[in-house]
């Protein structure tokens, strides 16, 4: 019996050991996408200055400061390759500027198309923008708006919140032209800046 016992106990395999399991690897979120259209909303502050120009001379005078309030709209699109950004924005502008040696003046409605290049760390986006500039004036007393036209530069940062909320803050300088009201041999100078907060949506 202490035989077969023996014999028996020998011909027993042993139990196999369980399999490690290997700790599953981990998947990166994917990199926030910028490309696409989106739109939104501005508000500001706006300064700089605006004077008339004599066209034989080219003195200046009456240049009197602008400061106020600025709000707007705009709409865009985005194309990314890897981590740089490109696109092209329109802007409608409303200015709500006190003129300081001019109170009837007032320059109505700019209008700026941009063309805007970024680097974009993720969902954090700093770009460089320049493109032109559409607006008009009133001098008070004139019945009829004109022209002045130019260009803009600037620098803005956005931040994604979601997949689809923006925000940013954007410095645009404008520096404009066009004639005087009249029949006068004088032009007129615009150039003001505009710092401004913006909130988007990303279709």
């Amino acid at each position: 019996m202490t035989l077969a016992s023996a014999a028996l106990a020998g011909s027993l395999s042993e139990t196999p050991a369980e399999p490690m399991m290997e700790p599953m690897a981990e998947v990166a979120p994917a990199p926030y996408d910028w490309s696409g259209f989106y739109a939104g909303l501005s508000a500001g502050k706006s300064s700089g200055d605006f004077g008339f120009i004599f066209q034989d001379t080219g003195a200046e005078y009456l240049t009197t400061d602008i400061n106020g309030n600025s709000t707007g709209l705009f709409a865009g699109y985005n194309f990314q390759n890897g981590n740089f950004v490109y696109g092209v924005e329109l802007a409608i502008n409303k200015l709500n500027a006190e003129f300081e040696y001019a109170p009837v003046l007032s320059i109505e409605d700019p209008m700026d198309l941009k063309f805007r290049v970024g680097y974009a760390w993720d969902d954090l986006l700093l770009y460089g923008f320049a493109g032109a500039t559409r607006a008009n004036y009133n001098y008070g007393f004139l019945s009829t708006d004109y022209d002045i036209n130019g260009t803009n530069f600037g620098l803005g940062v956005d931040w994604g919140m979601t997949d689809n909320w923006l925000i940013g803050v954007e410095y645009i300088d404008r520096q404009l032209d066009g004639d005087y009201a009249g029949d006068f041999d004088e032009d007129t100078r615009a150039d003001f800046s505009t710092v401004q907060l913006r909130v988007g949506y990303k279709f």
